[in-house]
């Protein structure tokens, strides 16, 4: 999906920055998730900001378009 968004030029790089961003989530959200349950007792709260990401997420992808190629 990167190189059919960005093309081959310079894909390297840009799945080298899509996969690193998939790293920090996943080193980051657990910690925020583990936060919010340690402040509220429960591990609800921490679905419900998921979801809103989730959802915020996929709104993005459908809003984005790829860009156009000159030349």
């Amino acid at each position: 999906m990167t190189a059919d968004f960005f093309g081959i030029r310079n894909l390297g790089v840009n799945y080298g920055l899509v996969f690193s961003g998939w790293g920090v989530a996943g080193i980051i959200g657990p910690i925020i998730g583990g936060i919010v349950a340690d402040q509220t007792g429960t591990y609800n709260y921490s679905y419900i900001i998921s979801a809103v990401m989730l959802l915020a997420g996929a709104l993005m992808v459908r809003k984005v378009k790829a860009p156009v190629r000159k030349g």
